[in-house]
């Protein structure tokens, strides 16, 4: 997904995490919460240097990894 991804945006959740990842940037345990292949909402994100937080309207408190979703 693009990383500069504007609010409203869709993307897909891969369901390709592991636990390096989810370490990485603190980030929430997805597997737990979402659905792979399910299509959420981007509300916005955070690009750090070496990853980007993902927020989604479903869960706004919580942060995701970039990497577990695809751009619709």
């Amino acid at each position: 997904m693009d990383i500069y991804a504007k609010p409203g945006t869709k993307v897909k959740f891969n369901g390709d995490v592991s636990q390096t990842q989810i370490n990485w940037g603190s980030h929430e345990d997805p597997k737990s919460l979402l659905e792979k292949d399910q299509i959420y909402t981007v509300e916005k994100t955070e690009v750090h240097s070496y990853h980007t937080k993902v927020f989604l309207t479903d869960f706004p408190d919580k942060s995701f990894n970039s990497v577990w979703f695809e751009e619709i």
